[in-house]
């Protein structure tokens, strides 16, 4: 983890959320935030990653708050249920029981979202999966934040991922929530 950085494309004061959920939280396992997360939140804290990601903090009932766009989140999940439903819907790499253990972390500005599947933890690490719920279907794109991170700023590792020709920038704007 120590190996990826980020330059900081501004000088705004940081908002890390509330580290005492960041910590504290759990999940229906009983697993915490990733440690690579929880990395991450601490250095930069919320704003705009790679010129496109948001990626989520603890900020209570603020509406970018993870815990808001979580449920925000579960709207766009396919269900089973729904007579235009396809497994196909899922593919390539998820399954109803995965869709059912995602918990999204982040969205681009461009449409994608990230997942953890917190179905099972790995090292305090969670599986990271990338969907754009317009025919990307569900991918598993990395074991942990910074993975995902480099995968997404190295120009021949995000060629692995449809619909990719070019990475992203290292770049990190801190952004200060209004009203926060």
């Amino acid at each position: 983890m120590a190996n990826f950085s980020l330059t900081l494309i501004n000088e705004l004061p940081k908002t890390v959320g509330d580290l005492q959920a960041l910590t504290s939280f759990q999940f229906a396992g009983g697993y915490h935030f990733p440690k690579s997360y929880q990395a991450f939140v601490k250095e930069f804290g919320y704003g705009l990653t790679l010129g496109q990601f948001l990626i989520y903090v603890p900020m209570g009932d603020y509406c970018d708050s993870i815990f808001v766009q979580v449920s925000v989140a579960q709207s766009y999940m396919p269900d089973p249920n729904d007579e235009y439903f396809s497994p196909e819907d899922l593919a390539p790499d998820a399954t109803l029981e995965i869709i059912k253990n995602l918990y999204l972390f982040a969205r681009s500005e461009n449409g994608y979202y990230l997942f953890w599947d917190t179905g099972q933890q790995q090292g305090q690490e969670f599986d990271i999966f990338m969907t754009d719920f317009r025919g990307f279907g569900f991918r598993k794109i990395a074991k942990n934040l910074y993975q995902c991170l480099d995968i997404l700023t190295d120009d021949i590792k995000i060629r692995q991922l449809p619909f990719f020709t070019k990475a992203y920038e290292k770049t990190f704007k801190v952004i200060n929530p209004i009203g926060k």
